[in-house]
């Protein structure tokens, strides 16, 4: 009995679990794991649909929302095929159209579930969906399959799902801007690869801008919601928690050639059918803080001197001066990081002063020499790693846990984007802790799904295995 398995990226665990059940009971579950590169998924999926003689629809919040699980259940009603549908988590209920339906619930595990006999047994019921499932739609997203594992050497998230551009895939355009008044009051940005801020200079010196939480910070995170809807800073750090194929993080490790050399040229993250670049997405960042610094000070803002790491190259410079043209801002002046880190030194102070800057960032390392003679900073000297930051000592404590998650339960997580988002998170807070207690503890409820159940990730953790676990990237 063939068998089409339909279901959200984020329940891929729980899937995986019953399609080696029915595997095993001689069953033939096919799910959309088979698709091979370069395949017109979506004459694929529709094939495989037709073809199939159950269509198994494995139900979750993620899959309601689901534009791809929607579709494929709508293509599976309009063929009148044999439907099953299997509740993933205890809090969903069967939607409108399948609420008529005998189903199978496995949301305490299925280790207690006869899954494929009772897939068998409801098959032959021959059960539909009603017909009012509406095939008009426009199809977004895209399949799981899309969902890359993380390569080995990955330094961000994001780039399980950088890819080149597809064929004929729509680029984001960016709308027509009105022409930028020079006279607006200059802001200084501070493009950062974990956060971003923004500040003016007023009568007393410069002032950080608050964003609209009220907040000096704003996440260097972007992200298109499901209605098309950017989102920026923490309601997108937020929102890639679930639906980490449809943003960024850190998105300044993007910027550049180095990226371009691993992919054969602009890598882009599609979303609904559209690509965007790395630039667009920092562009989006760029936007929203020039949109809180107008709302600040009740006036356009149109001019900025943003800042870059002192080992930044040329390229990526550029990339960074034209992401914030595209968010309304021409950049006046491009400052290194450990100049304006200096900057806060008063010239008065000493008619002469050499300042080393040891600046280790988010995801850049500067190390800089400068002189301070007659209100004049100079650079003397620059070396760093534009690979190295603070995001890097994130993911060994990321690696640590998968690693002790995996001895203890046999569940590797590197290939499930969601998990290891929810991981870096509470790996980050965790570090942070660790800057003034002894130890902690890294927790993530129900990040797997084991042969009875939900598994939680718990992983006790102490400064000195923090500083074992970076020793490399310390010595480095």
């Amino acid at each position: 009995m063939s068998v089409f398995v339909s279901y959200a990226h984020v329940d891929v665990e729980a899937v995986a679990a019953i399609a080696r059940l029915l595997d095993s009971a001689g069953l033939d579950p096919w799910w959309d794991d088979r698709l091979e590169a370069g395949d017109d998924w979506k004459l694929t999926l529709q094939r495989r649909i037709h073809a199939c003689e159950v269509f198994l629809f494995a139900i979750s919040t993620d899959s309601l929302e689901s534009d791809c699980c929607r579709w494929e259940l709508a293509q599976a009603a309009a063929q009148a095929k044999a439907i099953v549908p299997v509740l993933l988590r205890g809090s969903v209920t069967l939607p409108d159209s399948l609420a008529h339906l005998q189903y199978i619930d496995v949301a305490n595990g299925i280790s207690d579930v006869d899954v494929a006999r009772l897939v068998g047994r409801i098959a032959r019921l021959g059960q539909t969906a009603r017909p009012d499932l509406h095939l008009g739609r426009q199809l977004r997203g895209t399949p799981a399959r899309f969902v890359l594992p993380l390569p080995r050497d990955y330094r961000t998230i994001t780039q399980g799902f950088l890819q080149f551009p597809s064929p004929g895939i729509a680029r984001y355009t960016w709308p027509a801007g009105q022409p930028m008044d020079r006279s607006s009051p200059l802001v200084a940005v501070d493009f950062g690869t974990s956060t971003s801020s923004i500040a003016v200079y007023r009568l007393h010196g410069p002032q950080l801008i608050l964003n609209d939480l009220g907040l000096t910070a704003t996440p260097s995170a972007a992200a298109v919601a499901e209605d098309g809807t950017v989102l920026v800073g923490q309601r997108a750090v937020d929102f890639l928690l679930r639906h980490p194929e449809r943003g960024v993080l850190d998105v300044k490790r993007l910027l550049g050639s180095a990226i371009e050399r691993q992919y054969g040229g602009v890598p882009v993250i599609e979303v609904d059918h559209v690509a965007y670049t790395p630039i667009d997405w920092a562009s989006f960042i760029f936007r929203q803080l020039r949109l809180d610094a107008e709302r600040e000070l009740a006036t356009p803002i149109h001019s900025a001197v943003i800042t870059a790491p002192a080992y930044f190259d040329q390229r990526q410079i550029a990339d960074l001066i034209a992401a914030a043209y595209n968010g309304g801002l021409a950049v006046v002046r491009v400052v290194p990081e450990p100049v304006a880190a200096c900057l806060s030194i008063s010239p008065l102070e000493t008619d002469e002063r050499v300042v080393l800057v040891y600046d280790l960032g988010g995801g850049t390392f500067d190390v800089t020499v400068i002189l301070i003679e007659d209100g004049v900073f100079e650079v003397e000297a620059i070396n760093g790693d534009d690979a190295l930051g603070g995001a890097d000592f994130d993911r060994a404590l990321v690696e640590h846990c998968v690693s002790e998650f995996e001895s203890t339960t046999g569940i590797d997580l590197r290939g499930d984007a969601v998990a290891l988002m929810r991981l870096r998170e509470a790996a980050e807070r965790a570090k942070i802790e660790l800057s003034i207690a002894r130890s902690t503890t890294v927790v993530v409820p129900f990040i797997g799904l084991g042969s009875e159940g939900p598994v939680d990730l718990r992983s006790e953790i102490s400064r000195v295995d923090l500083n074992g676990l970076t020793s490399g990237l310390v010595s480095h």
